[in-house]
């Protein structure tokens, strides 16, 4: 007897990450005092409700002396962003001799990251070369983790040799957000692009090693380092966790 087919959807596979830091942290664990906490309840900027806030951001001195609710105006102690690049130049995974290997790597990586930042309360977006992007807070997404999997489904190699269609739509975005770039190779072109998208130790980039690692790429890390990036480098064969630890690493170092 024949039956109708049912689709299948095979999503890149999320590999368990050690918790990111949370809420008003930064990607090195320290954790900034927020200006309330120095300046008392009395300072807190402060706005009337609005629906869907969080409840958690009700400032119910100001709801009692105003008589309608008010929240506290802290978005980014609340609600922390991540943008991540996802480097889908075929040139950046050996050109015309490219094998997709490593850019599978990279898509497990950002599949990965993607949902441990979600899990831990990050508004995480995602945009690849050729600016095509996925946030995690559309409301319609009732289960992110698994709408942001699916979003990665359709990533695929492009003939785009430069960074610089993704870094104009980071460039676009409000200000204060982690910027992660997942990158298969590194020029100075590249980097040049990076440092005018993020504030200074607020960029972050996991690079993948080769074994023909060139003068140049060495010259465009100095330029992230020299702006307060942290680049840790990981090979296309090796776990994701190994390559989070290495930046949760070269973080700690940069924000010190």
């Amino acid at each position: 007897m024949l039956t109708a087919p049912t689709p299948v959807l095979v999503t890149p596979q999320a590999l368990p990450l050690p918790p990111s830091p949370q809420r008003a942290t930064g990607m090195s664990g320290e954790t900034p005092i927020p200006q309330t906490a120095v300046s008392g309840p009395d300072d807190v900027l402060v706005r009337e409700y609005q629906p869907l806030d969080d409840v958690r951001r009700v400032h119910w001195p100001s709801t009692a002396r105003a008589g309608q609710l008010m929240v506290r105006r802290e978005e980014q102690a609340w609600d922390p962003a991540a943008w991540l690049v996802l480097d889908s130049r075929s040139s950046s995974h050996g050109g015309a001799r490219a094998t997709s290997a490593s850019f599978e790597w990279l898509v497990t990586l950002a599949a990965s990251v993607g949902v441990r930042l979600i899990d831990d309360g990050y508004v995480v977006s995602i945009t690849d070369v050729d600016s095509t992007t996925h946030s995690s807070r559309g409301r319609e997404h009732l289960q992110p983790r698994q709408a942001w999997l699916e979003h990665l489904v359709d990533a695929v190699l492009t003939p785009q040799v430069s960074l610089g269609p993704a870094t104009r739509i980071l460039a676009q975005q409000q200000s204060g957000a982690v910027v992660l770039a997942l990158l298969g190779s590194l020029s100075v072109d590249d980097a040049a692009h990076l440092v005018e998208t993020a504030d200074a130790g607020r960029g972050r980039v996991i690079l993948l090693e080769r074994d023909d690692d060139s003068r140049a790429q060495a010259d465009a890390r100095q330029i992230l380092s020299a702006h307060g990036w942290a680049v840790a480098t990981a090979r296309p064969d090796s776990d994701p966790a190994a390559a989070w630890a290495a930046l949760r690493a070269a973080s700690a170092v940069v924000d010190r």
